[in-house]
């Protein structure tokens, strides 16, 4: 369950998973892109924390949008409330 999985105590994040899928893997395609002249610098951070755009273990607002859309679909409290709202920002 994603819940358990994906909740480190404090807040939900994001795995970054670049083996083992049925396409191909995103540092793989990225170095065969069209737009693939990167420096011999970006490739090693490429390779050493992901695909660009991919944020790891940040606090990141898409799974609130998405525990919002669970809802007003009518699928109710699909995670822990509480849990969710760890990841809003409080002023």
């Amino acid at each position: 369950r994603s819940e358990s999985r994906l909740f480190n105590g404090e807040y939900f994040f994001q795995i970054v998973e670049t083996e083992g899928l049925e396409s191909p893997n995103p540092i793989e395609a990225a170095k065969q892109s069209w737009n693939s002249n990167y420096s011999p610098e970006a490739m090693r951070l490429l390779q050493k924390e992901g695909p660009k755009y991919q944020y790891g273990n940040g606090c990141l607002s898409d799974g609130v949008l998405g525990f919002w859309i669970a809802r007003v679909c009518g699928l109710g409290e699909i995670i822990d409330s509480k849990k969710v709202k760890t990841c809003i920002p409080h002023p």
